[in-house]
Formats: structure tokens, sequence, C-alpha cells
């Protein structure tokens, strides 16, 4: 399939409010986006959660208003954002978390998850978080 857009953005409305937004691209196991090769420590954990070297879509953001976190809207984006990953034919999705919601979220459907991982996050701060993996051929039942 190869890497064609670096970025992608989808934005969430509810009568006519922007309510959260996600951000995520194409990648591979190999390079974060192209050009951009990852380091040998996330390349082994990625090809170990991937069972080698791959291709697929990693969802680098998820945010809702505070007032819409906690009332489902995770769960209903996840569902939408893995039908259209199929749909688009990715077959793979990674996700690196932290957030204590969407760690629950990502278990609760099966994510395949390494604990403990750290990264560089906002602002150059080292946040310890997980990392999620779905084999979107693998439709979820749990959730």
């Amino acid at each position: 399939m190869g890497i064609k857009n670096p970025s992608h953005l989808i934005i969430w409305l509810e009568n006519d409010q922007i309510i959260g937004h996600a951000i995520w691209h194409e990648s591979s196991s190999k390079e974060h986006k192209p050009g951009d090769k990852r380091d040998s420590e996330d390349l082994r954990i990625l090809e170990q959660l991937l069972g080698g070297e791959k291709e697929f879509v990693e969802l680098h953001e998820l945010w809702l208003t505070q007032e819409h976190r906690g009332k489902g809207y995770g769960k209903k984006f996840f569902d939408f954002f893995e039908e259209l990953m199929r749909k688009e034919g990715h077959e793979d999705t990674i996700f690196y978390a932290y957030n204590s919601a969407a760690l629950t979220i990502c278990r609760k459907r099966g994510y395949k998850e390494i604990e403990g991982f750290v990264a560089t996050g906002i602002e150059e701060n080292w946040e310890e978080m997980s990392i999620f993996h779905k084999d979107l051929n693998v439709k979820n039942s749990l959730y």
C-alpha cells in the first residue's frame, strides 16, 4: 500500500459545535512518517506487536471537550474510526495512550498492549504510556 498521506484530521461536531477531534496518519514499523526513522526501542516494540515489519494507521491524538467525556463518545469514535480504516483498506492500528479513559477503551475493545513504554510527550516531557495494537480484520465483540 505505501504511506500516502502523512496526516489526517477528524473533527466531531454536535449541533454545529466542535466537541472533539482526532489526528491519525499512515505509518510503518520502520518510519514514523516518510523519512522519519523510528528509534530502535520503538521499532522493536512495534515489530513485536505487529509480528514483524508492517504498515499501519497510527491514531496520534484523540480529544473531547470536558463536558462530553464519560458519555460514550469514546466508544462511538472507536466504532467509527475502526470501520473507516477497514473501508480504506488498512489492516492494523496503533495508539500510544496514557489517559485513563483511553486505556480503558482500548483494553475493552481487545487491543493488544505493551505497558510502561516511555516516550517524549508534549513540550518534551517524558511520559510513561502504553502502546496498543488492533488487528482491524478482527471485529470486536467485547464492547
